[in-house]
């Protein structure tokens, strides 16, 4: 259908007569009623007209055709400034500029213009949407261009039209009423119309057509105004409290997906032409390759030959992850890696698009398709996945809560975001979150599962009219210095109420933040807040401010703020009008839970810092029900909360007489023990009285961390690799226990032992290195009996094992072996004997039968195997035998010669190998796998690999 411009509303005036009366109408919803009532009445007399010119001026933000101006308060108010030719320095130039000032930008330069444009307009509609459109293409890199679309606005715009005009660029209308709710005024589906198709001039069109009418009933909205190579608004995941997981399960079937931590894509694929949209709708095809010849292409000339042949148009949504070729991981999107920003020939990082939706297949809609078809189909899109180039989304049938709880958990372990649920019948639905079927489940929506944070307020930045702070910025103490250091901004988790009281109550103690104050308050203060390049608009005393709870996904290493981390998707749990304003998290508390993250200390680049403090348990999924939309709120001042627990030293509740100095002052932290040995308060009041500190999390003077029962805590200190986390036996032993003191010497700690540790630091290990082997015994101790009958206890130190994957890589590196061979090597691991008959042997004058057999054992170890002598002793897989005939027909000596090889392993009990002809080998390496003795055909059971360590030959 060709794009129509006329309109039966043609001057802009009208446009803004009615924008006007409806900004100030108390029925705002009449007055859009009666204004279309009255275009569709007028169009029957125009029926080539469209409402479309009109209609992107009423929703700018709906508007995807006009590119983005770029244009904020400060950039056009400066536009205008030029475009008028005023003085900078004037004192209504100075007014209009100051960062004070308040109020609507559209009638501050309707008073600006005032007296310096017409007071009649003569500006069209079409008018305005080409120079809108002008604007739009001239951005913020053509300040020349955009003072003369200015200019040409100024000459035939009346000061009334510059208003709206404004509002129009800065895409609020401040009407009362929303952009969406205008839409549905429009047309009752054109709000679900608007999410299927994202394209404001597609969506008049359909309505305009007459193929959806106010009468034609529920639009059938799941697939018929799909569009190739078309925006589709994305379906958005409902959050879940964890109790009302179990309910869902015993409703219905869910399928529990990887929730990736990258960004929205959707992937559009017609024929040779590929195109690639964001969740907004932008395109970035031109970055990722528009077709696969594109050289600078970063992801499309590498993933075309991975989709079927018979693919010829596709839509998949998915995720677009920054894939680490170094580290072979996914990059986290808070880890500062634009993924749009990769460029070919980078050697490190690359795109990868996870898949995990098909929207189209070959000219079929499938948004209305059940999520389990549509999972079927998906997984015949591709010929193979290729990792770091273009994979499926990990995902698993739910069993049961037990093990929703275990995925969730192997999630935790492995530092993911969380988990997504989908219905097996949840069709798509755009742009739908709540009520679709689809659920996100992430550690910090489970209460006492992460870390939460008692932060101090600092400083808040107003709203957009400047009318009251609508943001926090909050932040740390540092103990050392009794400054406070910014951590995050925060403007989630508040009902409006509390919202206004916190306002009221700070409203007398916030100071204007002055220009030039970038780095902090007053530094001659005793207490004041750094706030670092994060400057908040207003600033208040420590003393004078409040104490919040706040709860986020993970931390994150940032330069913005001054404690060099921030919280990520933070959100207010609680008011905490019980705690003085430096009863709060300390910059070392923070600093110590950084230690023990991910990478903690050990050189790892990454920036984020998971704050799940232990796994989800069964109890976690019980009580409650109903889904939440929002995070709970709690009664402020109830109750201590979960914070972070001080690296301080532990008090003694009792006065100790210290028995000797075996500690020699060292400091230790005991976090767990076992059932049968000592508890914890008493292992603590064991160092105290032989010399030594204890403290409640280990820091950097820590010597080490005494553990027995190895727990979930435990196990992320073990992980970060920083600290010696010991055995409760060594402690027992290092203070000489069963010993008198006079047989200890003072102030030397017994040293460790490979069986003594949890986790070593690098130094630790490299020590042992040299004082023991493999086993765990001692270069040059002496072995006593109960240490001999330990290590004989030990299993034997196991051989990595390699991949598939990883067996190839080797043999093309170190045999380099071409990729074609080092794929197709079936007797990899497979040992063998060549059996020749007794008077072949002796007919020296035939030797080609000879020949025949060792040339096919030759090509038996080129495909991996490996050929044993009679001479040499060892387990085989295969006995392959030279002769006419069936193997039924067994050859003369073969008895003979199988005891003869036997005896000579006879204190080995190896099963008997399997005995095949030698054209056994030649058939297999035809078929491309291992057949069986008889009938040459595919063998589901295989005889079993030779290992150095562990022979079990069939």
């Amino acid at each position: 259908m060709a794009a129509r411009n006329e309109s039966t509303l043609t001057a802009f005036s009208e446009l803004v007569a009615v924008l006007t009366r409806a900004e100030t109408a108390k029925n705002k919803q009449e007055v859009w009623r009666n204004f279309f009532t009255t275009y569709e009445c007028s169009k029957r007399n125009v029926p080539s007209a469209t409402i479309y010119p009109t209609l992107r001026l009423l929703v700018p933000g709906m508007d995807s055709e006009r590119k983005s101006y770029g244009l904020r308060h400060k950039l056009l108010t400066d536009g205008y400034i030029r475009a008028l030719g005023l003085n900078s320095r004037s004192d209504e130039v100075r007014q209009l500029s100051a960062p004070e000032t308040k109020g609507d930008l559209g009638v501050r330069l309707e008073r600006l213009v005032r007296g310096r444009c017409p007071d009649r307009s003569s500006l069209t509609i079409a008018d305005a949407n080409r120079l809108l459109d002008e604007l739009g293409l001239a951005g913020t890199g053509q300040r020349r261009r955009v003072e003369q679309v200015l200019a040409e606005l100024l000459e035939c715009g009346s000061p009334s039209d510059h208003r709206w005009l404004v509002r129009i660029i800065l895409k609020d209308l401040r009407l009362g009423i929303s952009q969406r709710s205008i839409l549905q005024l429009y047309h009752p589906y054109a709000p679900q119309l608007y999410d299927t198709t994202g394209d404001l001039r597609q969506l008049v069109q359909e309505i305009e057509s007459g193929r959806v009418t106010k009468a034609s009933g529920p639009i059938p909205i799941p697939g018929g105004y799909i569009r190739l190579m078309h925006h589709v608004r994305p379906m958005l995941c409902q959050r879940i409290d964890l109790r009302a997981v179990g309910a869902l399960l015993q409703q219905g079937t869910y399928w529990a997906e990887t929730k990736m931590d990258g960004e929205r894509f959707q992937l559009h694929k017609s024929g040779p032409h590929y195109r690639y949209l964001s969740r907004n709708g932008i395109d970035y095809s031109e970055r990722f390759g528009a077709t696969a010849d594109q050289l600078d292409g970063t992801l499309t000339p590498l993933v075309a030959e991975l989709f079927a042949p018979s693919l010829e148009s596709v839509i998949l949504d998915g995720e677009m992850m920054v894939y680490d070729r170094r580290e072979l991981r996914y990059r986290d999107k808070c880890e500062n890696t634009d993924v749009k920003a990769l460029r070919t020939g980078a050697t490190d990082l690359r795109p990868c698009f996870c898949v995990y939706d098909v929207l189209y297949h070959n000219g079929r809609p499938l948004t209305g398709v059940p999520y389990a078809e549509r999972l079927r189909l998906l997984t015949t899109l591709l010929v193979r996945e290729q990792p770091g180039f273009i994979v499926y989304c990990q995902r698993e049938q739910v069993r049961d809560a037990a093990h929703l709880v275990q995925l969730l958990n192997t999630a935790i372990d492995g530092e993911q975001e969380g988990l997504v649920l989908k219905r097996e019948d949840a069709i798509y639905q755009p742009n739908r979150r709540h009520g679709g079927g689809w659920y996100k489940l992430k550690p910090d929506y489970v209460d006492g599962l992460v870390v939460d944070f008692d932060l101090l307020i600092l400083g808040g930045y107003y709203n957009r009219r400047r009318t009251f702070v609508n943001t926090f910025l909050v932040g740390v103490r540092d103990d050392s210095s009794s400054d406070y250091l910014t951590l995050a901004k925060v403007s989630m988790g508040l009902q409006a109420e509390q919202w206004a009281e916190l306002n009221r109550t700070l409203a007398p103690h916030w100071q204007e933040v002055v220009a030039g104050q970038s780095n902090g308050a007053d530094p001659s203060s005793p207490q004041y807040p750094r706030w670092g390049q994060t400057v908040p608009d207003v600033w208040l005393e420590p003393k004078e401010s409040i104490v919040l709870q706040l709860r986020g996904s993970e931390l994150v290493r940032s330069e913005s703020y001054a404690a060099g981390h921030t919280l990520r998707f933070p959100r207010i749990l609680a008011i905490r009008t019980d705690r003085r304003y430096n009863d709060v998290c300390t910059i070392e508390e923070l600093l110590a839970l950084v230690a023990v993250g991910p990478g903690g200390g050990t050189g790892d680049p990454r920036n984020v810092t998971k704050l799940a403090k232990r796994h989800v348990t069964i109890d976690d999924l019980t009580g409650g029900q109903g889904t939440t939309k929002g995070p709970s709120k709690r009664v402020r001042g109830a109750g201590r909360p979960l914070t972070i627990a001080a690296p301080n030293h532990r008090q003694p509740t009792e006065v100790l007489q210290t028995i000797d100095n075996a500690c020699g002052g060292r400091e230790f932290c005991v976090m767990s023990t076992h059932v049968v040995q000592p508890t914890v308060a008493e292992l603590e009041r064991m160092i105290r009285q032989h010399g030594g500190r204890v403290v409640a999390n280990p820091g950097s003077n820590t010597y080490a961390i005494v553990a027995g029962a190895r727990t979930f805590k435990v196990d992320r200190y073990c992980r970060a690799a920083r600290w010696n986390v010991v055995r409760v036996e060594w402690l027992m032993r290092a203070m000489g226990a069963g010993k008198e003191p006079s047989a200890r010497q003072p102030g030397q700690v017994e040293p460790f032992r490979p069986a003594d540790l949890h986790a070593a630091t690098e130094e630790t290990q490299r020590w042992l290195a040299e004082h023991y082997d493999r086993f765990g015994d001692s270069y040059t101790r002496p072995v006593s009996p109960g240490t001999f009958k330990g290590l004989l206890q030990q299993p034997d130190a196991a051989l990595s094992q390699l991949s598939e994957q990883e067996m190839q890589r080797a043999e093309r590196t170190l045999l380099r072996l071409p990729a074609t061979l080092s794929g197709r090597r079936p007797f990899r691991g497979y040992s063998a004997r060549l059996f020749l008959e007794q008077q072949q042997q002796q007919q020296a004058d035939v030797p080609l039968a000879r020949y025949r057999a060792e040339r096919h054992m030759l090509r038996f170890v080129r495909h991996g195997g490996r050929w044993l002598p009679d001479t040499e002793p060892g387990p085989v897989s295969y006995v392959f035998v030279v002769q006419e005939g069936e193997i039924d027909d067994q050859p003369a000596g073969l008895t003979h010669w199988l005891e003869t090889v036997s005896g000579r392993n006879q204190n080995q009990h190896w099963p008997p190998p399997t005995i095949h002809p030698i054209e056994f080998m030649a058939k297999s390496l035809a078929d491309g796998q291992l057949l069986t003795s008889r009938s040459q055909s595919p063998s589901v059971v295989k005889p079993s690999r030779s290992s150095p360590s562990v022979f079990t030959p069939q």
